[in-house]
This record gives C-alpha cells, structure tokens and sequence, in this order.
C-alpha cells in the first residue's frame, strides 16, 4: 500500500468522524474546528508533502465561502434597509456607524503605535541587499475615495467583488424600494426571501467543513443552548456586564433626544433576557430531565415528542405562546413509507399525549392547541 492511498484512507476516517461528532454530539462548531486544524497539522507532519494531495478540498471550500460573500452583502443589505420602512432612520445609524469606525480606527492606530514604540520590531535585522519596494499608484485623496463609491456599473462592482460600491448601491435601491411604496413592495419581499436563501446556503457550506450541530431534545444530554451564563461567568461577573450594559444605555440616552420605541422595546427584552438566564422556574421549565420517564416514553423518545412535553411544562410555568416546530415534515418522495413508519407515528404519540396530560392536569380548558 501506497503512503499517499494510506493517507487518504485516514483523511476520509478523520471526516467521517468529524461528521459523526457533528450529527450525533453536543460539542461546539468552534471546538470541531479546532480539532481539524490541529489534526490537520498532525497529519501534515506525519505525511509530509503527501498531504499536498488534498489542497483542493480547503480550497473549494474556500471558493463556495467567497462565492456568498457579494451576494451575502447585495440581498441582506437591500432587505435590511426595507425592512427600515423609513429612509430617515438611515441617517442615525450611519452617523452612529461612521463614529465607531472613526474610534475603532483611533484605539487600533494607538496601540499599533504603543505596541511599535514598546517592542521596537524589526529592530536589528539586516536588510543588506533588499531592494526597496516602489509604489506604482500614488495614495489616493479622500475625494477620489468618495467618488470610488458611486459605481460607474452596479453589475461591474458585483462581478468585480467591489465591496464599498456594492454597499452603495444596496443602500440606494433598498431606499428606492421604500419609497416606490406599494409598486415596489413585492421587489422588497423578493430581496427578504433572496437574502434568507442565501443564508440557508452559508448553513449548508459550513456543513462541508463538515461540521454541524443539532440540538436534539429527544437526546440523553440534551440542554437548551444559551439558557445559563458561560461556565467561565459566574454570577458576579453577570451582574459586572449588566452594570456596564446599563451605562452603555445611559450614554445612548443622553446621545439622542428622544428614545424611539424600538430602543424601549430593545430595553425590555434585555430585561427579559437577564431574568431568563437567573430564573429559576425558567431553567426548571426547560429541563425537561425532570419528567417522570414513563411520561417522556409516552410522549416518544423523538424531537417532536419531546418538543411537546417541554411546551406542556412552558405553558404550565406560564408561558402564554409556545410554537413547536418540525422542520421535516414536507416530503417529495417516499411519501407513504416515510409518513406510515416516521412522521405519523411521531405526531400521535407527541399531540395525543400532550392533550391527554393538559387534561390531566386541569389546563386543557383553558389552553388553544393549533396543528398546522
């Protein structure tokens, strides 16, 4: 056996075993990441120049990643500034943008100098013998910048990959949509559904790395994500960041004259959140571990089935809406055996038990529960 079919036999075991931990593990996309690139040096140490062979694979995948990249921008550009509904707000956020550009720029700029200053690098090197490299274009002014931005061909700066002019004229047809009002309004509702097609597509890339989670309910260990702090923030910390988050607001207030309703709204599900992440009941509403097991079989040990016994203890803790979603249900072929032996089976045991247990429980009468 070869050493190059020996290391493409292991490359294809360490894929599928990074697919596996993908699809039936909790671990963290960053953490698989880590643990191909580190891999990936290994293998490249063991196997030396035969490792070269699979370049391609990083590369197509850096290709379907630049792919995204102009029409990520185009669409959810245009879809973001109709979903303003009004070209005036415009105006603040840009004003708000230029600003944080203009002091990241300043903090970046000083401690490039204070680190330069302090670790001198560079110093000592002989440069004997290197030529000097030569500017071809002269610096350009900040009005030929400004005019940079307009784009002589729209179409030219989206096949050239010309970002600045591309956010330019997103902006502008995102504005002209606005205002074409009710002519326009179906061209802004394609642009919102571009734009989420194109993310679904981001999601399906990422795959290829491969790497992927699923947060499954029906799985041993499952927890819902984000619901607690980091385990590196214990609660004084917590509350440290809320602090800051507050003054933060504060200089927000006083930055504008009047507070809109969506910065209220903004304040109040920040409130919301803090009290999700230090609730108690909350967490105990969502731990579903806490169920009788005779209960959680009767339900079915499948997402759909505990999905529904975890809206059954939502609702009970007081939750008003709860939506239980079962994102593969539409199906195009195999349709009978996959309804019979899969889907049907799943939402009889999940919706027959949770009317059964609402009614168990005194809550049916007053509870509305929609198959749709």
């Amino acid at each position: 056996m070869s050493i190059e079919i020996l290391y493409w036999i292991v490359l294809i075991a360490v894929f599928a075993g990074l697919a596996y931990l993908g699809r039936n593990t909790n671990l963290k996309l960053w953490v698989r990441v880590v643990a191909a690139l580190v891999i990936g040096a290994i293998l490249g140490f063991i196997f030396g120049e035969v490792a070269a062979s699979s370049k391609w694979i990083g590369d197509l995948f850096v290709r379907f990643i630049k792919m995204l990249v102009v029409p990520l921008i185009f669409t959810s550009l245009v879809a973001g500034v109709v979903s303003m509904g009004d070209p005036k707000r415009l105006g603040s956020i840009g004003i708000k943008t230029i600003a944080l550009y203009l002091l990241t720029t300043l903090f970046a700029i000083t401690i490039g100098l204070i680190l330069g200053t302090l670790f001198s690098p560079g110093a000592g090197i002989d440069i004997t013998g290197v030529d000097p490299y030569s500017a071809v274009q002269s610096s350009q002014s900040i009005g030929d910048r400004l005019f940079g931005i307009v784009p002589l061909n729209p179409i030219g700066s989206l096949a050239d990959g010309d970002v600045l002019p591309i956010i330019f004229f997103s902006i502008l047809l995102g504005i002209g949509i606005i205002l074409g009002g009710n002519k326009t309004e179906k061209l802004g509702e394609v642009f919102s559904s571009a734009a989420e097609a194109i993310l679904q597509i981001a999601h399906l890339v990422m795959q290829m790395a491969p790497f992927g989670v699923l947060a499954d309910p029906s799985a041993p260990d499952f927890a819902v994500p984000d619901l607690a702090p980091p385990v590196t923030v214990d609660g004084k910390q917590l509350n440290n960041r809320r602090a800051l988050l507050s003054k933060l607001n504060r200089f927000e207030k006083a930055a504008e004259v009047t507070a809109n309703q969506s910065a209220k709204a903004l304040n109040t599900f920040q409130r919301n959140a803090f009290e999700v992440m230090t609730s108690d009941a909350t967490k105990a509403a969502f731990d579903i571990s806490q169920a009788p097991e005779k209960l959680r079989d009767e339900y079915g040990r499948h997402t759909l089935g505990q999905s529904c016994l975890m809206a059954r203890r939502l609702v009970e803790a007081g939750v008003r809406f709860v939506f239980v979603d079962h994102n593969n249900w539409d199906t195009h072929y195999n349709n009978f055996h996959v309804l019979k032996n899969d889907l049907l089976p799943h939402l009889d045991s999940g919706m027959s038990t949770l009317l059964r247990d609402l009614d168990d429980r005194g809550m049916l009468d007053t509870t509305l529960v929609l198959v749709t």
